[in-house]
């Protein structure tokens, strides 16, 4: 894939400092194992010594490790860090909970969703404003009231908006982030563990290594006015 893209870089290995395969993701996370060096000439893997320091990714290729020799052969620490990863546990739950690297979540579906805007925009908005009508129906109701609302009508209305918005997406199972005016527990999991989701890990090339993104403030249900 990067190999001749670049004439001072003529192999893939050249992008990175470091290449590790075989990390046995979750459990890099936690004991691991030790680094053992590949012999490139024939796959296998050499037979173990202590490892004092990490070569340049153009010279040796490793296999296994953990976190805690990673972090003192790297120096690596923490929110210096910038894991990037597709599988929502074993990449972004796990770093995140073990060692609050800073998370960026690849999800390809997320460049049809931003083609799809001006499509799923439209249908939002009208599911936000029926759940609007349908919280004012019971607006100013106490333990006074006796009779319920009948908002069958309202119901029907918005289970035919949410029909029409996940027929947008897959049709086995909609789209992976919303299903109707509710995140998927999948979204909720970006919201709560994903720094920073994206379609491609590409859309990064044109920020500076420095550039730090800063989020929307949220808002809990009591901070609203």
């Amino acid at each position: 894939l990067l190999d001749g893209a670049d004439p001072s870089m003529p192999t893939w290995k050249h992008y990175f400092a470091v290449a590790i395969t075989s990390a046995r993701k979750p459990s890099f996370f936690g004991q691991g194992s030790t680094f053992r060096e590949v012999d490139l000439a024939t796959g296998k893997l050499k037979l173990g010594r202590v490892l004092s320091k990490f070569q340049p990714a153009t010279e040796a290729v490793y296999e296994g490790g953990n976190l805690a020799l990673f972090s003192q052969l790297t120096g690596a620490r923490s929110t210096e860090v910038l894991y990037i990863g597709d599988h929502i546990f074993a990449d972004i739950i796990k770093s995140k909970r073990e060692v609050f690297w800073r998370t960026l979540l690849i999800v390809p579906e997320v460049s049809q969703e931003v083609f799809l805007q001006p499509q799923t925009r439209p249908l939002i908005n009208r599911l936000n404003n029926l759940q609007f009508i349908k919280s004012e129906v019971f607006r100013g109701l106490d333990v006074k009231s006796t009779q319920e609302p009948d908002i069958s009508a309202l119901r029907d209305h918005i289970a035919q908006v949410s029909t029409s918005l996940d027929s947008l997406f897959n049709k086995y199972w909609g789209s992976p982030f919303r299903s109707g005016a509710k995140q998927t527990h999948f979204g909720l999991q970006c919201e709560r563990f994903a720094d920073l989701y994206t379609g491609s890990f590409l859309n990064l090339i044109n920020y500076p290594l420095f550039y730090q993104f800063t989020p929307q403030t949220s808002y809990l249900p009591h901070e609203f006015e």
